[in-house]
């Protein structure tokens, strides 16, 4: 069963009242590989946290290709459409900052993705970028 955080734990503002789409749902007290593990069998909050976690550096290398690679998968499994919004919009920010080149792998990568059952071993299908949290 797919666990949405509490309010308190999604309501990150910034300082002009914003919401800040690289906070929405990120667990700071949750570790990568609980992420990771979430994220490979294809939860979508599992993918969001990654996701953010790969663009800001935190707990894993900073790596925009993976960032945006989560962000995407993510966005497109959200149930709620307000979720969903937010997941492209994180994707948006990360985007940003990649170039042409890395969006295109970042997108292939997302293309060839498929979901672990949770019994696997944790051997990711799209090579040594994800193997080195």
């Amino acid at each position: 069963m797919t666990q949405i955080f509490a309010p308190s734990e999604t309501a990150h503002l910034g300082a002009k009242g914003w919401l800040d789409p690289l906070s929405v749902f990120e667990a700071k007290s949750r570790p990568a590989k609980w992420c990771r593990l979430a994220a490979e069998q294809g939860q979508a909050i599992g993918q969001y946290n990654l996701g953010v976690m790969y663009a800001k550096g935190e707990g894993v290398p900073k790596d925009f290709v993976l960032a945006h690679m989560w962000l995407n998968l993510a966005a497109s499994q959200m149930p709620l459409a307000e979720f969903r919004d937010k997941a492209r919009k994180a994707r948006n920010v990360v985007e940003l900052q990649m170039t042409q080149e890395q969006i295109a792998e970042a997108q292939r990568l997302a293309r060839e993705w498929r979901p672990k059952p949770a019994a696997q071993k944790a051997k990711s299908l799209v090579g040594s970028r994800l193997d080195n949290p």
